[in-house]
Parts: C-alpha cells; sequence; structure tokens
C-alpha cells in the first residue's frame, strides 16, 4: 500500500479498546480490497500502525497483538479518574472505567488508597520472599 496515511487511524475509544482486548486493527482499505478483489487480503499490509496523534509510530495495535492474551493492559495499574469525559475521543468516565477494571486495573478514590494497595503488594511480596527462603 503506497498510502501510508490510511494506516493510520484517529484516536478513538473503539481504538483503545481494540489495542486493549489485543484485536487486530486492520484499516477499512483491507474492507475494500476484500470486497474488490472478492477474497481474503492479507491483512499484514492494511495492519493499523497507531492513531494520527503519534508524530512517531510506536506499533500499538501490532504489540498490543503479539503480547499473550493473558497478560491485561492495565494489569497491576491503579488509576484515579479526575475529569469528568474527553470529548475527543467520546469517552465518558463509565466507559473509562469499565475499559480499566474489563484490563484487570483498579480505580482508586484518593491516594491513601493507592499507598494502602502498594504497602499491602510490598507486604504480600515480602512475605513470600520470606516463605521461600525458610
Amino acid at each position: 500500500m503506497s498510502d501510508k496515511h490510511t494506516l493510520r487511524s484517529s484516536l478513538s475509544i473503539k481504538l483503545i479498546e481494540a489495542i486493549a482486548n489485543h484485536y487486530f486493527c486492520v484499516s477499512y482499505r483491507w474492507l475494500i480490497d476484500y470486497i474488490k478483489y472478492d477474497r481474503i487480503v492479507d491483512k499484514d499490509a492494511n495492519e493499523i500502525e497507531g492513531d494520527d496523534t503519534d508524530y512517531h509510530s510506536q506499533d500499538g495495535p501490532k504489540r498490543s497483538c503479539s503480547i499473550d492474551k493473558c497478560h491485561s493492559f492495565f494489569e497491576n495499574i491503579c488509576s484515579m479518574i479526575k475529569c469528568t469525559k474527553n470529548n475527543d475521543i467520546k469517552m465518558t468516565n463509565d466507559r473509562l472505567q469499565d475499559l480499566i477494571t474489563t484490563s484487570d486495573g483498579r480505580i482508586i478514590t484518593c491516594m491513601t488508597q493507592e499507598v494502602y494497595l502498594i504497602n499491602l503488594k510490598l507486604l504480600f511480596s515480602v512475605k513470600n520472599y520470606m516463605y521461600q527462603n525458610d
């Protein structure tokens, strides 16, 4: 494909959800070629490289597909949501919370909660270490 611009997507909740769920993301050109040639065409040539807000491609969708599906997008990450919504990508707080929690992240409501979770994780790590070395 000569037009590399078509391998970029606008940043949207759908793209973020697709990356978080390890879905293969293709350009609309893949569908056009599929209909045009009446057969499945090479998906790799039509794979979305990233969103159009990046100056340098970071291959987010491709990297996400290469990660084992048992690893979640927000695994071991605590998030505190301090805004009401993002109009640029049409994401409400409820949808963002769903994305975070279905990808094994945690929503926290105050900083002391985060410190508690970090200390709890550290405590379990120390106990595991001590147990393994007994």
